[in-house]
């Protein structure tokens, strides 16, 4: 048996493999630890459907003489899933602009499109571990509420035909899909620098447009810690626990890109983000969020407020001023 992955001859040797899915299964396994995905699959020179595959796969391993495998990288794949988020968008507009009784023959199809978008924004984000709250519009429209918004209307109207309310609601959030799209395509470059690193690039590309929407995002997220501290006085837990772990998830999308940013702009001596104590502050900030996590678990709401108060909304704010600069000097480099 021939077995090739990207057109290459892999040697494979035969374990307790009885059935064709043995194989495949065996395949899919060595294909993922390597960070990547499958994308088609040949037995015998025939297309082979993965999505209506199963366990009875009942093909004898003596009757398959090639299989070819092609595969894709997970970044790759992420970025493809994007392009088709974006054609989805446009043939759900394009039958908006159709007459009322159009849409009504097309409901079916319209709601299959909104649920293959929700499941390719979701699916993007994962991959190129990238937080919905970081991804805003030129106008500072966000992600996340679009996401809750699309849900909604999919939850809501999967069993009915969508009316002018629901119609209207859709065009105003897809019109606006690709400009996401892009959004996410720039952060998924940024946080997977080394993965899709081209030699063209000199600096990382886009790095000035995150860095001014992170800007903007934390500078909004700083109002989370007067939230939170009404939310603990008012014994609203569940409130001031989801505000914690949100300011939790921006603080990380900021560690990651300044991970990329100390290894592909300040290579070279006693770089910018040592200058600025960086490290420090991220390390009082980590220790912050240990005490803030032990509070609550220990149900101790005074510490928790007072360690929000008084020292990690401190930090966040020289974090706030030390994006700002690196920001200013990423623009003259």
């Amino acid at each position: 048996m021939r077995i090739l992955v990207n057109r290459k001859n892999i040697d494979f040797t035969l374990e307790n493999e009885k059935k064709l899915g043995d194989i495949i299964r065996d395949l899919e396994k060595w294909i993922t630890q390597n960070d990547n995905v499958i994308r088609s699959v040949k037995i015998n020179n025939k297309d082979f459907d993965l999505e209506n595959f199963n366990n009875d796969n009942s093909m004898k391993i003596e009757d398959v003489n090639k299989v070819e495998i092609l595969t894709s990288n997970k970044i790759e794949l992420a970025f493809d899933t994007l392009r088709t988020i974006n054609d989805y968008s446009i043939s759900i507009l394009n039958v908006f602009d159709s007459s009322i009784d159009e849409i009504i023959k097309n409901n079916d199809e319209i709601m299959e499109g909104l649920a293959l978008i929700l499941e390719g924004i979701r699916l993007s984000l994962k991959i190129l571990n990238i937080n919905p709250a970081v991804i805003i519009t030129s106008k500072e429209e966000k992600l996340e509420i679009v996401l809750m918004e699309l849900t909604r209307i999919k939850n809501e109207y999967e069993r009915k035909y969508l009316d002018n309310n629901a119609v209207d609601d859709l065009k105003n959030l897809l019109n606006n899909m690709k400009e996401y799209v892009i959004k996410i395509y720039k952060w998924g470059v940024v946080k997977n620098y080394r993965k899709v690193k081209n030699e063209t690039f000199k600096v990382v590309p886009f790095i000035d447009e995150i860095l001014k929407d992170l800007l903007l995002v934390c500078r909004d997220a700083e109002k989370k810690f007067e939230e939170i501290g009404t939310s603990i006085q008012i014994g609203d837990d569940l409130k001031a626990f989801n505000g914690i772990y949100y300011l939790s998830g921006i603080l990380n999308e900021v560690i990651e890109v300044f991970k990329v940013i100390k290894g592909s702009i300040f290579k070279n001596g006693k770089d910018i983000l040592e200058i600025l104590e960086t490290e420090r502050i991220f390390g009082d900030i980590t220790n912050d969020l240990r005490r803030i996590e032990e509070s609550f678990h220990n149900e101790d709401l005074v510490n928790l407020a007072d360690v929000m108060e008084y020292e990690l909304k401190p930090q966040f704010g020289k974090l706030v001023d030390i994006i700002n600069k690196i920001n200013d000097f990423i623009k003259i480099i």
